[in-house]
């Protein structure tokens, strides 16, 4: 099944828009503050699959563990240590025990585990096998089923 975000989102789009999050959430580490927006520059339209894929930096205050996100699955980076963890928080949906994690773990300030599918570091990042991973696992999700509530 291909979905909407993976015909409108490419490889590289992809990349240009996380290095663009990235850089943001550096920027926003060193200045403790919330800027960046939550619709890349790079997307026309940032609504997918009736979810939006969007940045998230935190509000007012600049977050720890700042992400780029479609419905539940997120993307986290740790500025300070350069992490990249790619995760659904386990108490966001119902169906992760049809998925196959490789770990589930806390991460930063994050209250719950994420149920982590990808990880690694900015020095060693590899946009297209992040990109890929990501893909897969909204396409797991669009068969499975979307959940649209955050309690």
């Amino acid at each position: 099944m291909i979905n909407e975000l993976s015909k409108k989102v490419s490889q590289e789009k992809f990349e240009l828009i996380f290095k663009e999050f990235m850089a943001q959430a550096d920027e926003n580490a060193k200045t403790g503050k919330s800027n960046g927006t939550k619709k890349s520059r790079y997307l026309d339209n940032n609504e997918f699959n009736g979810a939006k894929f969007k940045c998230n930096y935190g509000y007012g205050a600049a977050t720890k563990t700042p992400h780029i996100n479609w419905w539940v699955l997120s993307v986290y980076y740790i500025p300070y240590n350069g992490r990249i963890i790619m995760g659904i928080e386990d108490h966001r949906y119902p169906y992760l025990n049809k998925m196959n994690p490789i770990s589930h773990k806390s991460i930063e300030n994050k209250k719950d585990t994420v149920a982590v599918f990808y990880e690694t570091t900015k020095d060693n990042v590899n946009y297209k096998k992040l990109y890929e991973a990501f893909i897969n696992i909204v396409e797991q999700i669009t068969i499975l089923g979307v959940v649209d509530y955050y309690s």
